[in-house]
């Protein structure tokens, strides 16, 4: 959905600029509360995240509306790379929660795998 709202900006005459955040603190803050309900938390394997601070994208909002680049900017992400556990752990570690968390594997991790390698054949076969 976010890509195809992108296209359609990158589209248009309009002058733009595009720039993706990773998650927000808040966001995630949420996330972790609801999945505190159980004793038993399963989260992803191997699901890195580089959180950021809400304002510090607005900031850099501001910034990429009053400078003169436009089109696609550089991604904005957060200066510490966490595994989702470990942000689960630290939000249970804040509000004082004892809680089991259980690292799930994705299994979809080898199907998405699949996917890229047909959609690129896919793109070769068209470009020849």
């Amino acid at each position: 959905m976010k890509l195809a709202a992108e296209d359609v900006v990158s589209g248009s005459r309009v002058p733009r600029s595009i720039t993706r955040a990773t998650s927000f603190y808040w966001l995630l803050e949420r996330l972790c509360s609801n999945m505190t309900h159980g004793r038993l938390l399963a989260v992803p394997a191997n699901v890195g995240m580089q959180p950021v601070d809400s304002d510090d994208f607005a900031a850099w909002i501001a910034q990429c509306a009053t400078d003169d680049h436009r089109g696609r900017r550089e991604d904005f992400a957060g200066t510490r790379a966490l595994s989702f556990r470990d942000i689960l752990q630290q939000y249970l570690d804040a509000h004082r929660m004892r809680r089991k968390i259980w690292r799930m594997p994705l299994p979809w991790n080898e199907w998405l795998a699949r996917k890229a390698t047909v959609i690129e054949r896919a793109e070769a076969a068209r470009t020849v």
